[in-house]
């Protein structure tokens, strides 16, 4: 199990957390959201009365906070949106897993990467911004929307080809289409409903989404990677998916968000990877030591 621990960022921090909720910074801003894996006691109570912004069943916005927030996370522009929904358009926990990959992606050329499951672009600027070409792929046209005009101010709009439609539907046309990848990356949620009224349930799709990506793997390559939120399935879980359906090595554990004055880390997803190259397994099995 290697587990990734993302640090306090330049414009993000996870200042408390706990009685199943989080207290986060973004730029200048207090957000409180709820967090079910935040079974302790909160560590800095006094600070949770500045908030900006709270979401229980819904929100609460103080006046002088603005509904869209721009900030810098991992070198990358980009920015938070509240008044929606729980999920404000990034995702803290994945920044240091989006950074190893972001390493071993550098050590390569030109290299051809499919995200599917995208969201608002985040993942896909970072590879962009390493060399690599990549090809994003999410349901949502807004997602895309936001990703694509967040690509263009980070510089590489014309790295990233952008694709709204459903990401199980696009695979089997690739595979037709004989596409290869030297990187595929796999961030389904464990339910969704697509803009044309389809539902995803990630125990009914998983394994027929890594057995089709196994397909538009170049022979050389870096691999596949498998991550969620989804709070039903272990990391292990994940592992044995790729395992089984690729024939690979594969290691896998968490991903959490380490508070600010390192009292605990706090665990929110989880990942596994597919190695392809040896020269990426040396990369991955240095975390292990």
């Amino acid at each position: 199990m290697i587990n990734l621990i993302t640090k306090t960022q330049k414009e993000y921090t996870l200042v408390d957390s706990g009685d199943g909720e989080k207290l986060e910074k973004f730029g200048n801003f207090l957000i409180i959201r709820p967090e079910t894996q935040a079974l302790w006691q909160k560590g800095k109570p006094e600070l949770w009365q500045k908030a900006n912004a709270i979401f229980k069943k819904e929100w609460a916005i103080s006046r002088d906070t603005p509904n869209e927030i721009s900030l810098e996370v991992s070198g990358v522009k980009t920015k938070i949106q509240i008044g929606k929904g729980r999920n404000v358009g990034i995702f803290p926990e994945y920044i240091s897993l989006l950074e190893l990959f972001r390493e071993i992606i550098e050590t390569k050329k030109g290299i051809k990467i499919l995200n599917l499951f995208a969201h608002t672009g985040l993942s896909s600027i970072i590879y962009a911004k390493a060399g690599g070409e990549v090809v994003h792929v999410d349901s949502s046209r807004s997602s895309n929307e936001i990703a694509k005009n967040l690509a263009d101010e980070n510089g590489v709009g014309d790295k990233i080809r952008f694709i709204t439609e459903d990401a199980l539907d696009f695979m089997k046309r690739d595979v037709r289409r004989e596409q290869k990848y030297d990187f595929i990356v796999l961030d389904p949620p464990s339910f969704g409903r697509g803009e044309k009224g389809q539902v995803f349930k990630i125990e009914e799709k998983i394994t027929e989404l890594v057995g089709v990506a196994k397909k538009l793997l170049k022979e050389n390559s870096i691999g596949i990677l498998l991550s969620g939120y989804s709070s039903g399935f272990a990391s292990m879980s994940y592992s044995n998916v790729l395992s089984v359906s690729t024939g690979k090595d594969v290691v896998s554990g968490a991903l959490s968000i380490e508070e600010e004055g390192g009292r605990l880390a706090l665990p929110l997803a989880k990942w596994a990877f597919a190695c392809g190259t040896s020269d990426v397994k040396d990369i991955i099995s240095k975390l292990n030591k």
